[in-house]
């Protein structure tokens, strides 16, 4: 992360590691990461103190059947690149077979497969569209935000169906002309099959490179060289041999310049000499003379 982010961002991004969310409770941040907890208490008839408000579906802006987002891939220098999509055709059915898309991008997370593990439980949490609020006797104070719990409800047809816990406080109402202390609380519908996952649910990435780009610091060589011997005849009636060496330009876009150096190996009697190489021409043209 980089430090002109604000702390809040950079703490969201960090959740989206575990497809969780952070709760302050009792004085103290608690980590809620994306895994099935085994419910440990039940809340029957005898536990509420009021009727249930219920909501069967969420609103349409909350309703998505397909995910979709970018992640850091390590093969393209951690730069942000697409996950595989997401979709589910049994969602999309129920949706009037209109595909509606989510974004959930993981830009701390560097494996595709643990961003399709984590964009499918965003997926089957959505469609957990049961929601409902009620007040309880103190049987409810043991359980905090996030917490699992077995519901059971004769009228609604729930025989310990599994919540999770969304939000509660404290309530006080009248009980027999005293007061008394409640909690008033909210849940969420969730099921363990939220959290499967099976390899065979992976999908993979294409190529670990979004773009092909060429290497800034390194420069290619000419594609070709030509070389030609020219007679130069001079005005006194000498005449001498002119090389000329012609080039064809590399192929990227960083070559701008380039530097003709020449060596004799063998002398006119064909003897082999020692020497070294000598520049003879530099700049951004192609052609050069040596006399």
């Amino acid at each position: 992360f980089q430090v002109a982010q604000t702390p809040k961002l950079i703490l969201e991004n960090l959740l989206s590691t575990i497809g969780g969310f952070l709760v302050y409770s009792n004085g103290q941040f608690k980590l809620i990461p994306a895994v099935y907890g085994t419910p440990t208490v039940t809340l029957s008839e005898q536990d509420f103190r009021s009727g249930l408000s219920i909501n069967t579906r969420v609103s349409k802006k909350e309703l998505f059947n397909a995910v979709k987002g970018i992640y850091s891939e390590p093969d393209n220098n951690y730069q942000p690149q697409d996950y595989p999509v997401l979709t589910n055709a049994t969602f999309e059915t129920e949706d009037n077979s209109e595909r509606i898309y989510s974004d959930f991008n993981y830009p701390f997370t560097t494996s595709s497969r643990t961003c399709q593990r984590l964009s499918k439980i965003q997926l089957l949490k959505s469609r957990q569209q049961i929601t409902f609020s009620a007040t309880f006797n103190m049987s409810a104070f043991q359980l905090n935000v996030g917490d699992t719990v077995y519901i059971s409800n004769t009228r609604m047809g729930w025989s310990s169906k599994t919540f999770e816990l969304a939000n509660w406080g404290f309530v006080v109402n009248t009980v027999e002309e005293a007061p008394a202390l409640f909690i008033n609380a909210e849940f969420r519908e969730t099921a363990s099959a939220v959290y499967d996952y099976t390899t065979s649910d992976y999908s993979t990435v294409s190529s670990g490179k979004a773009t092909n780009l060429p290497a800034a610091t390194t420069v290619s060589p000419p594609s070709a060289i030509a070389l030609e011997d020219q007679l130069v005849l001079y005005n006194d009636g000498t005449v001498i041999v002119k090389l000329v060496i012609e080039l064809t330009a590399a192929t990227d876009n960083f070559t701008e310049i380039y530097e003709v150096e020449i060596k004799q190996l063998t002398d006119a009697e064909g003897d082999a000499v020692v020497d070294t190489y000598k520049l003879i021409g530099r700049g951004a043209r192609t052609k050069f003379e040596f006399l």
